[in-house]
């Protein structure tokens, strides 16, 4: 078995990451890890902090590194979102996620645009400026300089993008 290849869909809230990301991985046959932030924050019972954000990753990195025995994982999610979540709620990325964020080593990012309609759930917070926070991810990932494209659109046309590109990039 060769190395595993680390495939995560990221992008702001309500923009498809973990129905992709989960469609994705039925598709290519592989493991599919869920957002951990979702259950990490349905055990808690008061307001997050950024100190929670940086359980989060640290538990989000764990449980990635197990996946060590495939040849092939999707992540719903990565470091980045909780980069951009801290900066944009707490004004500041913890130096544990900074270093996490860093250290990472995706092999393809898929970048979520927020062109689907906004699907209200108690753990999101943002549906006014989801473009604004779209541009933050991609300067992100332009200057860490990470292997990312673009999915765009509704339906199957946007599977069928995810799908092509991950399908090329393991060819």
């Amino acid at each position: 078995m060769g190395q595993l290849i680390k495939i995560a869909i990221t992008g702001p809230e309500s923009s498809g990451k973990t129905m992709l990301s989960a469609a994705l991985a039925k598709e290519f046959s592989c493991k599919w890890h869920p957002e951990y932030a979702r259950e990490y924050l349905n055990e808690i019972d008061r307001p997050y902090t950024s100190e929670d954000l940086v359980q989060i990753a640290v538990e989000q990195v764990r449980r990635r590194n197990g996946s060590i025995d495939q040849e092939m994982a999707i992540y719903d999610t990565d470091i980045t979102v909780l980069s951009i979540w801290a900066q944009e709620k707490f004004g500041l990325v913890p130096e544990t996620i900074r270093l996490l964020d860093q250290a990472d080593t995706t092999d393809l990012i898929l970048l979520c645009r927020p062109d689907l309609p906004w699907e209200n759930d108690v753990q999101r917070e943002n549906p006014i400026d989801r473009d604004r926070l779209f541009a933050l991810y991609e300067a992100h990932l332009k200057s860490a300089n990470r292997n990312y494209r673009i999915i765009e659109g509704v339906g199957e046309g946007r599977f069928e993008l995810a799908k092509s590109i991950i399908a090329e990039f393991i060819a």
